[in-house]
């Protein structure tokens, strides 16, 4: 495996439904490949993890958010699914301070799932596997 210097650094956010029944997820295509995931992506240079998260949420949905609980840290070492990096992932708990979400770009879906109906086979990356783990022992899923 050949991985190159540096790490590249991602941002998602967990958003439950107002009854906290249901979880917001990504359903979308890139490069010709179909991802499920937890909204988010990367941070840019000279850009903060938080404000990065923020600003994913208002590129992809038009909604206004705020971070609450740091929820996740991936422990592990993973591979970057696009290119031949370290991946260090965080993931926040976020609530919707303005707007609704609604998707705001092509090839990429907004899904509710309920709780009880979230598989770690649905995800697409390990790290998203480790975070539904955590997600379903904490909500009391199975």
């Amino acid at each position: 495996m050949n991985v190159r210097q540096g790490i590249n650094l991602r941002v998602y956010g967990i958003l439950f439904s107002e009854d906290k029944k249901q979880v917001l997820f990504i359903d979308e295509t890139v490069n010709g490949k179909r991802l499920f995931k937890f909204p988010g992506g990367g941070v840019e240079p000279k850009e903060g993890p938080g404000p990065a998260l923020i600003r994913e949420f208002q590129e992809e949905m038009n909604v206004q958010i705020e971070l609450g609980e740091l929820f996740y840290v991936s422990p592990n070492f993973h591979l970057s699914f696009f290119r031949p990096q370290q991946l260090l992932s965080l993931y926040w708990q976020v609530k919707v301070k303005a707007g609704t979400p609604t998707s705001q770009i092509p090839n990429l879906h907004l899904v509710w799932k309920k709780i009880e109906d979230i598989k770690l086979e649905l995800m697409t990356h390990p790290v998203d596997q480790e975070v539904v783990t955590q997600l379903l022992a904490r909500c009391g899923g199975k």
